[in-house]
């Protein structure tokens, strides 16, 4: 989630790199600030995965401890400039937009090897970023976003495509992945797993 560029006068180009509809955008940050929000933001990962080793979590778990962890410390909020569309600012700042709560998301699930990339799209008739997780094979739309609410839901995790287009559309020239090409199951839906 994070580069080191070209270094400006008194700002390095740092740290956050991001798509923000058709262009590409980095968050800088200045360059005597670097080195803190990257062990910031590593110090965070580091604590996520020890927790997630510690309690013994197969892939699922992880990857629902993982959900519920940035809904339980993240805000969505767009005061953080432009550090609210990074992991950082969802991670550290604890305050985001939805492209910080999807990159926080994939960056966490990929320190711990779980397959995840990014989704664009739109949701409410505005831009939106989710995700999407592999797990045995099959992937799985998550909205960590959608889901803070004032108690934390699981109503976008793991859901199919059929589940979330209602409500979620695709951009496929915008999303980290050739969506149409993908598998797709309701194996670990959290509503499958938990009240059928």
């Amino acid at each position: 989630d994070y580069i080191i560029r070209n270094n400006y006068e008194d700002f390095a180009q740092t740290a956050f790199i991001g798509k923000n509809g058709e262009y590409n955008c980095d968050y800088l940050v200045k360059k005597s600030e670097r080195a803190k929000c990257v062990a910031e933001l590593n110090a965070v990962v580091n604590k996520v995965k020890a927790e997630v080793e510690k309690q013994k979590l197969d892939s699922y778990q992880s990857e629902l401890y993982i959900h519920d962890y940035i809904c339980g410390v993240t805000t969505y909020s767009s005061e953080s400039g432009d550090l609210q569309y990074t992991s950082y600012g969802a991670l550290v700042l604890k305050k985001a937009v939805c492209e910080g709560y999807a990159r926080a998301f994939a960056l966490l699930l990929r320190s711990i090897e779980i397959p995840c990339v990014l989704v664009n799209g739109e949701s409410q008739d505005q831009g939106h970023m989710w995700n999407m997780v592999c797990l045995d094979d099959n992937w799985y739309y998550v909205d960590v976003t959608w889901d803070d609410q004032s108690l934390v839901l699981h109503s976008y995790f793991n859901a199919t495509y059929d589940m979330i287009k209602s409500d979620h559309a695709l951009n496929k020239k915008l999303s980290d992945y050739d969506i149409a090409e993908l598998d797709y199951s309701i194996n670990f839906n959290y509503f499958t797993l938990n009240l059928l």
